[in-house]
């Protein structure tokens, strides 16, 4: 994959970054797993949306689950990821096998007949004050639980600057 890739690699050049203390790549040319990601996940949520807004939704939701189950698996290979001297797949590659079939639970539901989505009656419904505090109060408990790094930390310090006095 190196000659697909060469010319789209990142570097990255501050030693709080994973590859960086994780992988001992500090402005070293890395694979743009990043970008690669962000670019799978939009096209999977592309066709994703449109299927689910021609009422496909069973394979609208079977493409987003193992859509990006199956692209998480395959990036873990490009990553910087410690996955001991016996194991061949990191943990995070058997989490996303494991979550990849999940999705089809819903083939076990019956499907009855169903109206197509209306996109304006779904928007109208962001305006509800319930829902605009619930989706705030929830941003604001995930902020606070995950939000926090259990890796990096931060110091912050003050001056002044004796010239500008």
């Amino acid at each position: 994959m190196r000659p697909l890739l060469e010319s789209f690699c990142f570097t990255f050049a501050d030693a709080t970054k994973k590859v960086a203390y994780e992988g001992s790549l500090e402005v070293v040319r890395v694979a743009p797993v990043q970008a690669i990601t962000a670019m799978a996940f939009i096209i999977i949520a592309l066709a994703g949306a449109r299927l689910f807004l021609k009422s496909y939704f069973t394979a609208s939701l079977l493409l987003a689950a193992a859509g990006t189950q199956v692209w998480r698996f395959l990036s873990e290979k490009l990553r910087v990821v410690m996955r001991g001297k016996a194991r061949k797949i990191s943990a995070y590659q058997v989490m996303a096998l494991l979550t990849a079939p999940y999705a089809a639970v819903v083939l076990l539901f019956p499907r009855g007949q169903t109206e197509a989505p209306e996109i304006a009656a779904g928007l109208s419904l962001f305006w509800n004050s319930a829902v605009l505090l619930f989706s705030h109060a929830s941003w604001l408990a995930i902020f606070l639980i995950t939000g926090r790094s259990m890796v990096n930390g931060s110091t912050l310090s003050f001056f002044v600057r004796a010239d500008r006095i």
